[in-house]
């Protein structure tokens, strides 16, 4: 489902300050999109709505719903962020893995600040995900992340994984074995620059050495029909 952000933050605002008998008991934060490729070949129009919808509206959002559940003394929200944010960027997908890197570190810092009220923050980070459009919109039909065996998660089970982790009042969640491991073994043992080749090799075709988006892919990728909010779970 798409919906402009502009026309979405005006009916919450309306719901908020109107005498409205809706009451916001749980927020998913569940848009984003992705583009690969080179940053500096990307149009920047494209980059600016990546950032509104992956980064802006997620915050505007979460600020919106987060000070009424404040207020009420309860609520639970989950932001559906990205094993990407906890990678200290991967070129490729630059700015997808900063904003992503942006809604973890919010999340995380929310859930301490609203803990004292009754409000839980969960901050659900998936690898791939299949099943979902995200794949085709982000113009990495043929990444690596997709072909390893197992690796990919279907959407219902990590959306299972995230409303778990929510209802239980966990802060962060990791669906995945795989990606369990490289976060709390390989990543802290290992040199920033190696996980970040490790992350970069997953966003690609397998082949050495890896080629450099070009700008022809950039091009393929703003062909694509271009969306505002896209609610799937991404990786």
């Amino acid at each position: 489902m798409y919906v402009a952000f502009p026309a979405l933050c005006s009916l919450c605002t309306c719901l908020c300050v109107c005498d409205s008998p809706i009451s916001i008991q749980i927020l998913v934060n569940n848009a984003g999109f992705s583009m690969h490729g080179q940053t500096v070949d990307m149009p920047l129009d494209r980059i600016r709505r990546m950032v509104q919808v992956n980064a802006i509206s997620m915050l505007s959002l979460t600020h919106l719903f987060g000070r009424d559940m404040k207020e009420r003394g309860r609520g639970r929200i989950l932001m559906v962020s990205s094993i990407c944010g906890a990678v200290s960027g991967i070129a490729s997908v630059a700015v997808y893995s900063a904003s992503k890197a942006f809604e973890n570190s919010l999340g995380i810092a929310m859930a301490k600040e609203l803990e004292p009220y009754g409000v839980s923050v969960t901050c659900l980070m998936p690898g791939a995900v299949r099943g979902t459009e995200f794949r085709s919109r982000s113009n990495a039909q043929e990444a690596l992340c997709w072909k390893v065996p197992f690796y990919a998660k279907t959407a219902p089970s990590v959306a299972e994984s995230g409303v778990r982790a929510m209802l239980r009042g966990e802060t962060e969640v990791t669906p995945g074995i795989l990606n369990r491991i490289f976060l709390k073994v390989v990543k802290p043992i290992t040199p920033q620059r190696l996980h970040n080749l490790v992350s970069e090799a997953m966003w690609n075709p397998l082949r050495l050495p890896f080629r450099r988006s070009n700008k022809e892919e950039i091009d393929s990728a703003s062909e694509i029909e271009s969306v505002d909010i896209e609610g799937n779970p991404e990786p």
